[in-house]
């Protein structure tokens, strides 16, 4: 996920990632806040499998948004 947030202090200056970041958090707070009363029972039926979708869900996401803040961006 570094990369995204280089990318955008590239593309949108200091700022960029600060929004990226903020929004991030937002939503995981809501849904924290969502899924907060079946959370014991989400832990306990999380597999080796689920982890390793999530984290190849993450690498895919950090890859795409690398993507599309450098797309058109200029080499100098």
């Amino acid at each position: 996920m570094g990369s995204v947030f280089g990318a955008l202090f590239v593309k949108a200056g200091a700022k960029g990632p600060l929004i990226l970041a903020i929004a991030v958090v937002l939503v995981l707070a809501v849904l924290l806040v969502v899924f907060a009363p079946q959370l014991g029972e989400i832990v306990r039926k999380i597999t080796r499998v689920d982890i390793l979708l999530t984290l190849i869900g993450i690498g895919v996401a950090a890859v795409a948004g690398q993507y599309a803040a450098l797309r058109v961006a200029s080499v100098r």
